[in-house]
């Protein structure tokens, strides 16, 4: 990894650490961000294809317009995007995975070092009592000395 100012890139290193070697094309010589909105993409950037039944081409065309370096997708979507990447005769790699949500959170993670390694999380789950709950556990911490965060749907406190 390397630190332009505020550009991070990441070489081919990280890329054959972090990624399936890609399925249609080659690994570029770097990374300067990723995103899996196509209309935050930029030139050198990695794009992720969100997860869904059917792909929304035109979200994967307007990233592939603004110049990404590199697509990671579902396995599903290989052929689907496979021939999208023919038709607009774009030489953009792109990687696949069985399960995109899960690669996101892999690879995104390594791209900001790591970060929960440096933090004990603590992920609270459910269907009814998830705030409350996340709310009681956050005060019980406080009240034992703890610095904490807590991020939500209705609250999110960085515990600056």
């Amino acid at each position: 990894m390397v630190d332009s100012g505020s550009m991070i890139v990441h070489d081919r290193g990280w890329m054959e650490r972090c990624l399936p070697p890609p399925a249609v094309g080659v690994f570029p010589q770097g990374l300067t961000g990723l995103t899996d909105d196509s209309r935050l993409a930029e030139e050198g950037h990695l794009f992720i294809v969100r997860p869904s039944a059917q792909i929304n081409l035109e979200h994967l065309d307007e990233a592939i317009k603004r110049g990404v370096a590199l697509l990671l997708a579902p396995q599903i979507h290989l052929a689907v995007i496979s021939k999208r990447l023919g038709e607009l005769r774009s030489s953009t790699p792109l990687c696949v995975v069985p399960n995109i949500r899960e690669a996101t959170g892999v690879v995104a993670s390594s791209w900001w070092q790591n970060p929960s390694r440096k933090l004990d999380v603590v992920g609270v789950t459910g269907t009814n009592g998830k705030t409350t709950s996340s709310f009681l556990t956050k005060s019980i911490l406080e009240a034992a000395g703890h610095r904490t965060g807590l991020i939500g749907t209705v609250w999110f406190d960085l515990g600056e």
